[in-house]
């Protein structure tokens, strides 16, 4: 069987037969079983059957078809010199008998199958090499051949190690779930372990059970303190994401040790290391200096969010990067920084002033200070390299002459009340961020393409450079506004939150994003066809009347014209409706906007919805949510935060039937007289301020290496590789991403009851989050009374940190008012 006997032979001159992909349900061939054929592969089809006697078969591929252990048990299978078996994908809960006629197999490959514990013991494979167990259901190790080379059993259900096999060299248990590491275990040849994102708490000594291992995976456990006694051997150790506080025995005698990866635990201190370690992590710990480490061989080094009061010796190391953020610096210490270092970022620290000598080096070519105490730049920066230069919220009210490579320059939150002269002088600038700051004069601006100067008291402009391609003035106070000539490369403007009556403009033939919201615009016409390649336009607050309806060629079209939307009746349209709320967005640095917001007060009698749907891999996904979920709302009895679940099961069919490819994140939240309830999948935040400036966090990411989303992608037959979902999704939550294995639709939600203490609502995508954290975002909720200017702050701080996704951010006043 499985062959189709009245179809042609197989002419014996074929040794190997490929019919993988060809949606097939029987071989269209009849195959002898004294054919030659030496390897036939026949993966993703829909074969339910296989041939029965092949005598000189030694390799077949049978993966990701329909084939079921009843029906391969009832079948006599023959393949007396098969070396290498694929039965991935399957819908098998056991290896099939008839496969034990096969005992020289030396490859075995049967991951994403549901086999729970065998009754027929695996040892009887005394040939067997190379075992792939990955993603089944086995709650404890099969009896396993002691021929083993490298077994793969992640992602299946066991809570003990509890191995010994003499030859294995590599062994992945990642996501099973296990607690311990008996002691009993030998595995005398093992050269790699992975068992990274289980319940460990404790590792027993490394080299008494695994004496020759090089490579240790122990990352996203419960392991409190550092691996002890590790062998000569160790290459490479990664012990991020743990709870360890101690690491007290001295390492600097593993000679062959290149890599140590401790980031996110708890340490204070790091012991004495091998002269040999090229690459070192220790990001997010509490680890103030370094007393014993050489630097001198490290190529890569990483030292942000600890406790350092000052920069540890690295004269000797040969990195090209330093990465010291969020530390508590005060100053630089030049005499221990390399020659050779091209990138600082010393963001989040106390730095008062710039050493000269830093100006000195080389090569410099990035230097971030954003976030620190300093109040001026040194003359000396004029001779440097530099070619990007961050500077952001430190009180610098000028610039000295600067570098003339210099291509970018990133000021927001200073001091300046004026556009610096000393941009003009930089023939390669391309990119000004001085956004957030208290400018009212520009004599001219520098000849860049991207321009950054929102939220300034700007109430007059020079003349725009014919080369921008971004322009952001928003938040400013301009009354009139010209754009004349031929601007072919200007593609984004933002002019929302001014005071404009009237915008002049020629034809402007690759503009794709056009905000204008806010402002008075009594005089201005909206003429498409002077934007013959709009995707985007807000004309939300403004008295703009659309002569002609909506392009058929435009993407997004907010407003706040409820019959303009009504009549629409398309997702291309959108309403805004922001009675006490404000709203800011940006593409960043990303090709294209993805994210989608919904702003809808008094969508019914009191209750007001709000949603930030962060975008990926596509618009349709944000765009459809962003359109059908405020009516899913309106039809639900319920007005409660409960009817999410059935909106979202409404959502999710509606997509699937409009065969969506992409997906999003959402932070949905419903404010009522007495309550605000949220509900939310993903990475996207909802954020409920205090008067007193406190955060009580509505939403919590959705990270798929968190042992409850660990559990959940199991259960939907999928793994976590890379921190992300199936290794593709860095979330185990969304809308959409129908294509990714694991990934889950069902919602999370909070609510919380409505006090006097209440100030502010923020709902923000993992953009912002990426760079500013919930306590800076609290504090610019209840310094800034106006919610739209509290938004844009939020936004423009999250640029102006260089954040490399897009921006959306909404702030709602939930003050209860007396």
């Amino acid at each position: 069987m499985g062959t189709n006997e009245s179809a042609p032979v197989l002419e014996s001159t074929i040794d190997e037969l490929n019919l993988s992909g060809e949606n097939i349900e029987m071989i269209p061939y009849n195959i002898p079983p004294d054919h030659p054929i030496k390897s036939l592969l026949l993966s993703h089809n829909r074969l339910e059957l296989i041939p029965q006697k092949l005598l000189n078969l030694a390799t077949l591929d049978i993966s990701y078809n329909e084939i079921a252990a009843d029906i391969a048990d009832s079948e006599v299978i023959e393949y007396p010199n098969l070396k290498s078996i694929t039965l991935s994908g399957n819908h098998l809960d056991h290896i099939p008998k008839s496969l034990f006629n096969s005992l020289n197999i030396t490859d075995l490959i049967a991951d994403r199958n549901k086999f729970c514990d065998d009754t027929v013991s695996l040892a009887k494979f005394e040939h067997l090499e190379n075992l792939d167990l990955f993603l089944n259901m086995y709650k404890k190790f099969p009896e396993l051949p002691q021929s083993l080379v490298s077994l793969s059993f992640g992602f299946n259900f066991v809570s003990e190690l509890n191995l010994s096999l003499p030859n294995l060299t590599q062994l992945r248990v990642p996501g099973c779930g296990i607690k311990i590491i008996s002691t009993d275990c030998q595995f005398p040849n093992l050269r790699l372990l992975d068992i990274s994102m289980n319940n460990l708490c404790e590792v027993p000594p490394i080299d008494s059970i695994f004496p020759k291992l090089e490579t240790l995976y122990i990352s996203f456990n419960y392991i409190h303190e550092f691996p002890k006694s590790l062998p000569l051997s160790i290459v490479e150790v990664n012990a991020s994401h743990n709870v360890i506080e101690e690491w007290n025995d001295n390492i600097d005698h593993l000679q062959s040790l290149t890599s140590v990866d401790v980031s996110h635990n708890k340490l204070l201190t790091i012991p004495k290391v091998p002269l040999s370690l090229t690459t070192f992590n220790c990001d997010y710990n509490f680890i103030d200096k370094f007393e014993y480490f050489n630097f001198e061989c490290v190529q890569q080094i990483q030292l942000s969010h600890n406790n350092f009061h000052e920069v540890p010796n690295l004269s000797k190391c040969t990195a090209n990067g330093l990465y010291m953020t969020h530390n508590f610096l005060e100053e630089i210490n030049m005499n221990n920084i390399s020659k050779v270092i091209t990138r600082f970022d010393f963001t989040k620290n106390m730095i008062k002033e710039i050493p000269l000598d830093i100006f000195l080096i080389e090569r410099v070519q990035t230097l971030n200070l954003n976030s620190n105490n300093l109040t001026s730049l040194p003359s000396g920066i004029a001779s440097s390299s530099l070619t990007s230069l961050f500077i952001s919220e430190n009180n610098i009210k000028s610039l000295p002459e600067l570098p003339p490579n210099l291509m970018t320059i990133c000021a927001v939150s200073c001091g300046f009340e004026e556009l610096p002269k000393e941009l003009l002088n930089c023939p390669r600038l391309s990119h000004i961020d001085f956004s957030n700051n208290k400018i009212t004069k520009i004599e001219k601006f520098p000849a860049c393409r991207r321009i950054c100067l929102s939220y300034n008291q700007i109430k007059d402009i020079p003349t725009i450079p014919d080369q921008v391609s971004f322009l952001d003035l928003s938040h400013n106070q301009l009354k009139h506004l010209k754009i004349l000539g031929e601007f072919i490369m200007l593609q984004d403007l933002d002019i929302s939150h001014n005071k404009l009556i009237n915008i002049e403009h020629s034809s402007l033939p690759l503009m794709t994003s056009f905000k204008i919201s806010h402002n008075p615009l009594n005089k201005y016409v909206l003429d498409f066809t002077k934007l013959p390649a709009l995707k985007m336009c807000d004309v939300t607050f403004t008295s703009i009347h659309l002569p002609q309806k909506v392009p058929d060629t435009i993407k997004e079209f907010d407003t706040s014209d409820a019959g303009l939307y009504n009549r629409s009746k398309s997702p291309k349209v959108r309403l805004f409706q922001p009675r006490r709320c404000g709203y800011s967005e940006a593409c960043g640095p990303r090709p294209s906007m993805e994210d989608a917001l919904i702003i809808r007060s008094n969508i019914d009698s009191q209750v007001d919805i709000y949603a930030v749907i962060d975008g990926h891999g596509g618009t349709d996904t944000a765009i459809l949510s962003a359109f059908f979920i405020p009516q899913y709302f309106v039809a639900e009895k319920s007005k409660g935060i409960a009817a999410f679940s059935s909106i979202i099961k409404r959502l999710i069919e509606r997509l699937k039937k409009a065969n969506v490819r992409d997906g999003a994140t959402i932070a949905f939240t419903i404010v009522t007289p007495d309550e605000i309830g949220c509900a939310y999948l993903g990475d996207s935040r909802a954020l409920l301020i205090r008067k007193s400036g406190a955060v009580c966090q509505l939403s919590f990411d959705h990270k798929p290496t968190d042992p409850a989303e660990i559990m959940m992608i199991k259960e939907n037959r999928s793994f976590v590789s890379e921190m992300r979902t199936a290794g593709i999704l860095a979330m185990s939550r969304a809308i959409g991403d129908f294509n990714i294995p694991g990934v889950s639709h069902v919602p999370d939600m909070t609510s919380a009851v409505r006090s006097k203490e209440d100030y502010r609502l923020v709902l923000a995508c993992d953009g912002v989050f990426d760079v500013v954290s919930q306590d800076e975002i609290g504090t610019i909720a209840v310094n800034e009374k106006d919610v739209n200017v509290a938004a844009a702050k939020i936004r423009n701080l999250a640029l102006g940190r260089v954040s490399q996704d897009n921006i959306s951010v909404i702030v709602v006043d939930v003050e209860k008012k007396k």
